[in-house]
């Protein structure tokens, strides 16, 4: 895991500069090679440094996006002024509640089983 971590590292500090040389959407181009081989190596991988390259693409596609996703919504939203901030805010509070989804999944329920992402979604008697 910490090799994605330093991929997204990486990636976030690279983020501005790509962007400002190449432009928003040609630099979202550019991380979404990574951001498909990255899982696809990892899949394949026949050893242990192959799967740890995998990851690590993968996270300098996370940290890339993670840096031009702002700047992009602020370029494209309109310009009178109308929603301004909400898409940014929707951005923001999709990630708390994934955040907060994660919080929850690494609870108990009663039955000592895990709390479902999902309410009532049950697959082989686990919870998902």
């Amino acid at each position: 895991m910490s090799s994605t971590l330093a991929g997204a590292a990486l990636g976030s500090l690279a983020g501005g500069g790509v962007a400002d040389s190449l432009g928003r959407r040609a630099s979202f181009l550019l991380a979404a090679g990574p951001m498909l081989a990255g899982p696809l190596l990892s899949s394949v991988a026949p050893d242990l440094n192959t799967m740890l390259a995998g990851r690590f693409l993968t996270g300098a596609a996370i940290g890339l996006s993670s840096a031009l996703v702002p700047t992009y919504i602020s370029e494209v939203r309109r310009r009178d002024g109308a929603l301004r901030g909400w898409k940014l805010l929707h951005m923001k509070g999709m990630r708390a509640a994934g955040y907060a989804a994660i919080a929850a999944g690494g609870l108990e329920s009663n039955s000592g089983r895990p709390i479902a992402l999902i309410v009532g979604v049950e697959h082989g008697g686990r919870a998902l």
